[in-house]
């Protein structure tokens, strides 16, 4: 492991204490679904969940049990480089793993070519598919950026769903306010969710219903 590597972890490791002390301490916060991880091997896996809340990724990654992050080398969030740049939200994610995408009007190789390194680097990313806070899960305004990696790349998909954190501010935090939970899917590959004679924004809406789908769970 370089010292690169090492920093990355250790911050991340750091991260995940505090935030999975914070939700299990002030908002009840709930994992289910852990079981479905256990066959995921290795890393080159990309989580996909609902966006309820700027705290989402703190918390989606606060519940990724230990013994998966030992098996993939770095775990990332796919951030909006205008978020990166906020004074205190910014920090903290890049501690959590975060790194800025920019978009670029439909040219997926070139807006997703860092992904695509961090992935076939063994990483594992998360991603919100939808691309912005909305106070519920709509598959169909899922962006094709999802359907370009999964055609490209081929990665396990791990449907994520998140409750209770839609416009959550820092004092509902501490004034246990909320009962956050987040479900873990069943991996699938997106040939699975959708067809070869799908366009992109097609593939994205089917990928994106398996995350729905565990809003009905």
């Amino acid at each position: 492991m370089n010292i690169k590597s090492f920093v990355a972890t250790v911050s991340q490791t750091t991260m995940w204490t505090i935030c999975n002390f914070v939700g299990k301490r002030f908002l009840s916060l709930k994992v289910f679904g852990e079981e479905n991880l256990k066959s995921i091997k290795t890393g080159n896996v990309v989580f996909i969940a609902n966006h309820f809340g700027e705290l989402d990724a703190f918390f989606i990654g606060a519940c990724l049990p230990s013994s998966f992050l030992r098996k993939t080398k770095i775990f990332r969030q796919m951030t909006k480089a205008s978020l990166m740049k906020k004074r205190w939200y910014g920090p903290l994610i890049w501690l959590m793993g975060a790194y800025p995408i920019e978009s670029a009007a439909g040219d997926y190789e070139s807006s997703l070519a860092k992904t695509c390194r961090i992935l076939n680097d063994g990483q594992s990313v998360l991603m919100f598919p939808t691309g912005k806070v909305e106070g519920q899960c709509d598959p169909t305004k899922a962006r094709p950026g999802i359907a370009y990696l999964a055609r490209k790349l081929n990665p396990q998909l791990v449907p994520v769903f998140i409750t209770d954190t839609h416009k959550m501010k820092p004092s509902d935090v501490f004034k246990k306010m909320r009962n956050v939970t987040v479900a873990f899917g069943r991996p699938f590959y997106w040939r699975e969710a959708a067809d070869d004679n799908d366009d992109l924004r097609a593939v994205a809406a089917k990928i994106m219903d398996r995350v729905k789908d565990l809003e009905k769970s």
